[in-house]
């Protein structure tokens, strides 16, 4: 992998940088002459470093320039063409606004501005941050660094100045010795496993050292006495036991089940009640619609005349007459009361005439 071109969105504020075959050297000099004496460092040399890292995909660094001053910056979005080891180019896109999606180029020819190209002309576009990475290492194909990927090499490739105070710890690893070392060793041509694990019992055994220092502090001296030790571990195996019998005393399955036989009897006691009630309710009904049907005069004026008729007797049509009202004074009365009619007085007499109870309302006859 070989750095090839630098360069952004807006070239009249960040100028291209191309990168040359071989050594690149990037040198301070002052050519004012008014400005002889002043100090030649602090001109950018180690921001352009911080920019490649920021193109080589480093996370987001909030005392980093870019975002330290984001107002300034929100805007930029930066281009590193990248030659690979087959001769092809790679071209990053990474925003400062959108610093976590990362697009992707690959061409043929070199010193190319795609500060226009199109969306749908790159090969991968605005992909997240960690599958960026996922895929630069791919292209990279950094196979001896594996198992670990190309971000932990980079570190010893772009150094600021206080990386340069110690060959082998950079400033990002001032924390354990584990985070590098390692990585250190494989690179070195070392078994690195060997080193992990190395460092995997050195904690195990800071560990155990707490514990030790626990135990002793609860003893209020030495533990080089075995009595002592086992005496302790009686004791509290004694409290163990002591505390479980008190959970196992709280047994509430007895209360469960009396709870449960008293839900159920009250149910079944409530069903019972609604199936006599509803009981009650289906015979009542079937009493008021058999009270209610038609068919349930059965008297008819017709066929008593012409019974009376052969008999001999009498039966005049008044009388006949006066037997349909009343069965029609009957019929009316199941509907629902109404106001009283000369009619209905007269339904009132032949009541009485006959003595014919037909349930009428007593406000609407007197005898």
């Amino acid at each position: 992998m070989k750095l090839s071109k630098l360069y952004s969105n807006k070239s009249e504020l960040f100028a291209a940088v191309d990168f040359v075959p071989g050594l690149n050297v990037v040198m301070g000099e002052i050519r004012v002459p008014e400005n002889r004496k002043k100090d030649t460092h602090n001109l950018g040399k180690t921001t352009l470093g911080r920019v490649l890292d920021f193109g080589l995909l480093a996370k987001r660094d909030p005392d980093f320039f870019l975002f330290k001053h984001f107002d300034l910056f929100a805007d930029f979005i930066f281009f590193l063409e990248i030659e690979l080891d087959d001769a092809s180019y790679l071209t990053v896109r990474r925003g400062v606004e959108e610093t976590t999606k990362i697009s992707f180029k690959r061409h043929e020819a070199s010193r190319q501005d795609f500060s226009s190209l199109p969306d749908i002309a790159w090969d991968h576009f605005e992909l997240p941050f960690e599958r960026a990475q996922e895929m630069m290492d791919s292209l990279f194909d950094w196979r001896a660094l594996k198992p670990y990927p190309y971000r932990k090499e980079l570190g010893y490739l772009l150094r600021s100045q206080d990386d340069y105070r110690d060959v082998f710890q950079l400033q990002r690893f001032l924390g354990a010795h584990s985070d590098w070392k390692p990585f250190l060793a494989h690179i070195l041509g070392f078994n690195a496993n060997l080193v992990e694990e190395h460092y995997e019992k050195e904690a195990e055994l800071e560990q155990q050292q707490l514990i030790v220092q626990t135990i002793m502090q609860e003893l209020h001296g030495s533990v080089e006495d075995l009595s002592k030790i086992q005496g302790l571990l009686l004791l509290k195996q004694k409290e163990a036991e002591k505390k479980q019998k008190l959970l196992d005393a709280f047994d509430f399955r007895i209360q469960d089940k009396g709870k449960t036989k008293e839900l159920v009897d009250d149910i079944d006691e409530r069903i019972a009640d609604m199936n006599a009630q509803r009981y009650s309710l289906t015979q009542n009904r079937k009493k008021v619609l058999a009270s209610l049907e038609d068919d349930q005069i059965l008297f008819k004026p017709e066929e008593a005349q012409e019974l009376f008729r052969e008999a001999g007797v009498l039966f005049k049509d008044q009388i006949k007459k006066d037997f349909e009202q009343l069965i029609a004074f009957n019929r009316s009365i199941k509907s629902g009361p109404k106001r009283p009619s000369a009619d209905s007085r007269q339904e009132c007499n032949i009541r009485g005439r006959f003595e014919i109870d037909v349930f009428a309302p007593r406000r609407f006859c007197r005898r």
